[in-house]
């Protein structure tokens, strides 16, 4: 038994596994052949991988109030490399994860003049990169308190993170600060210091 449904599902496999390799423009098409005798059809596919695509850059659109190398340490589609679907859409889904970036979308434009290059283009909605909470208390034995607290998640456009805590009544008064590097290593390895 072939339904649509499984046909469907063998092109995309194939296209998303030419797709690991380089071949991300691969044609995969359904081919229905028919035996009169037995009435049975068959549908091969023919496979066109096409040439191998390799990536000359990738650009960061609609952001202006975050550092560049930001984006790249979550992309892991390379430029140079040959561009595969799976390490696109993992870069897309690792940005999409910012928590100062709402939505991201990407696209490839072919390179004019040649038929192996590619540029790669990610356009980012930022979302909002702050927030601030405040509080009031009350209590028989401590009296009127308060807290407030400021959470910045992209400090000056570099990705760390910048929270600031304050919480006090008559009695004490407590202040934290803290910064977080999430790469303090190239191995993604973060700081809170």
């Amino acid at each position: 038994d072939i339904s649509r449904k499984n046909v469907t599902g063998a092109q995309e496999g194939i296209t998303q596994r030419l797709g690991l390799d380089g071949y991300a423009l691969a044609k995969v098409d359904p081919v229905p052949t028919t035996d009169d005798a037995t009435h049975v059809v068959g549908i091969p596919l023919l496979v066109e991988p096409g040439n191998r695509v390799y990536v000359r850059s990738i650009n960061y659109n609609g952001t202006t109030s975050v550092n560049d190398d930001v984006f790249r340490r979550e992309t892991r589609q390379l430029e140079g490399g040959f561009l595969s679907n799976v390490l696109l859409d993992r870069s897309k889904q690792l940005i999409q994860r910012l928590p100062f970036v709402d939505k991201v979308d990407s696209s490839t434009t072919p390179v004019a003049g040649t038929t192996d290059l590619v540029d790669v283009d990610f356009k980012i909605k930022e979302g909002l990169p702050g927030q601030f909470n405040g509080g009031v208390t009350w209590s028989e034995t401590y009296g009127l308190g308060l807290q407030a607290s400021i959470v910045h998640t992209n400090f000056m456009g570099t990705g760390d993170r910048v929270a600031f805590n304050a919480d006090g009544n008559r009695y004490s008064k407590d202040y934290s600060f803290s910064l977080t590097d999430p790469y303090a290593t190239v191995n993604g390895v973060s700081r809170t210091v």
